[in-house]
């Protein structure tokens, strides 16, 4: 049903990497690669949001625009950069982007099933909380996902959600720079190692996501 109205080649590469993904969140490259395969379902409309314009469009958009080069998927999508959104000609399902320069023209955005806060650690609790409420609407169940590095275990971030772990409300999931497929693991393995020698709690945030300490004095 997913692959129906797609030309073999194209419902081949998609397999392939499903296959290679897995359940479980590894990479933002691969969390973009989810997302793609994601709008050749019906009636999904995700909102990825980021503090700032400027970073989303560089980072996020890009990315995602990318996976559909990648995957030569260009003639099933429909790309737009004013305003930024991606489209599945298929289903009409689609990406949206806004950032927290402004939050009431969020409130304004409909249909939104997923939401996704983009290098978290820039919000403030305030705008996630803003998030949460503004974008529920008619009994709608809505996921709200946040990827960071942990810069400071007194980030609100951990305070309110780490350390109390995965609940029915909240699961949290944990990944290290040896679980990104996408970067050469040697000499990354190299810059890491470099890193840990140089700065411990640097090592820490980047390398192994483990929250960073505040440095005193």
């Amino acid at each position: 049903k997913l692959f129906g109205c797609m030309s073999s080649r194209a419902a081949d590469n998609i397999k392939d990497e499903m296959e290679a993904l897995g359940p479980v969140r590894l990479t933002e490259v691969q969390e973009a690669q989810k997302e793609i395969i994601k709008t050749f379902e019906k009636w999904n409309r995700l909102l990825w949001v980021r503090k700032v314009y400027g970073t989303i469009k560089d980072s996020v958009f890009a990315e995602l625009v990318g996976v559909i080069d990648d995957w030569r998927l260009r003639e099933y999508f429909e790309i737009t950069v004013s305003p930024l959104k991606i489209t599945n000609k298929l289903t009409w399902s689609d990406c949206i982007f806004r950032w927290l320069d402004d939050v009431e023209k969020i409130k304004s955005v409909k249909g939104v099933t997923r939401v996704w806060l983009e290098e978290a650690t820039e919000a403030d609790k305030w705008d996630f909380d803003q998030l949460d409420i503004r974008l529920r609407w008619e009994d709608k169940e809505l996921q709200l996902t946040c990827t960071y590095n942990p810069i400071s275990d007194q980030h609100w971030l951990i305070t309110d959600f780490w350390v109390y772990g995965n609940t029915n409300d909240v699961e949290c999931l944990h990944s290290t720079y040896k679980d990104n497929r996408f970067v050469w693991q040697e000499q990354y393995n190299k810059v890491m190692e470099r890193l840990k020698q140089q700065d411990i709690n640097l090592y820490n945030i980047y390398a192994l996501g483990i929250p960073g300490k505040a440095i005193e004095g």
